[in-house]
């Protein structure tokens, strides 16, 4: 896919997510008092986002931007396309209802 195609996906993942109540909750909202790309005040980078599920069983998909010639999901907050691969597990096709991974031995659906 080229670069400015995934750049346009990629917003439009991000309103997918946002109108799908993607968004965070009052409860996350209240921790945030600083800006979180900053680090915090001792000067420490911010700390590294949380590793993806080793098995399929933690994945969720959360919309997919249908195109016939290059289609897109995201899974867990993450824009993907065909041949991407999650913590070991491969997006191996996209359909309009749902995403298969598989990881070589086990293929899942997400729906």
């Amino acid at each position: 896919m080229n670069p400015d195609r995934r750049r346009i996906f990629s917003w439009i993942a991000a309103a997918v997510l946002l109108l799908a109540g993607g968004g965070i909750s009052a409860e996350e909202e209240e921790g945030w008092g600083e800006n979180p790309f900053l680090g915090d005040r001792a000067g420490r980078a911010a700390s590294a986002p949380a590793a993806l599920p080793a098995s399929a069983e933690g994945y969720v998909l959360n919309g997919i931007l249908w195109d016939a010639q290059a289609p897109s999901a995201v899974v867990n907050g993450r824009l993907v396309t065909v041949g991407d691969v999650l913590d070991g597990w491969e997006v191996t096709e996209i359909r309009k209802d749902r995403v298969i991974l598989s990881n070589g031995s086990v293929t899942r659906t997400l729906k």
